[in-house]
């Protein structure tokens, strides 16, 4: 996965060949589970190891089992939610926003 959320969608119609550009929803509703899901599993893999939450080499599975053995099952969601909108505005795969980040002070990837 290249890019996600409004990079991604910048990206159909003008990558190369060998990339393939997927559009999960269609008119605002899921329409691809799986790709959502690997989705959602890179984004909140990406922003769990720049944070220092995982270890870099920690894989999807990892990164779930950690979140759900540290995180109260009542706010599951909620953080979940807050990860993901985080990764989408902040802790992007191109170009991340860590010089308006809260975290910057501590981020793996803004210290390399």
């Amino acid at each position: 996965i290249i890019a996600t959320g409004f990079e991604a969608k910048e990206m159909v119609g003008r990558t190369p060949k060998e990339i393939n550009a997927i559009k999960p929803l269609k008119d605002g509703v899921i329409a691809d589970f799986t790709a959502t899901k690997l989705l959602l599993k890179n984004l909140l893999e990406r922003v769990c190891k720049r944070l220092g939450i995982v270890f870099n080499n920690a894989t999807p599975r990892d990164v779930e089992y950690i979140l759900k053995n540290e995180i109260p099952v009542d706010k599951w969601n909620r953080v979940s939610e807050q990860i993901l909108l985080f990764g989408r505005y902040y802790c992007r795969a191109i170009n991340p926003k860590c010089d308006n980040c809260l975290f910057k002070d501590f981020c793996k990837y803004k210290r390399n």
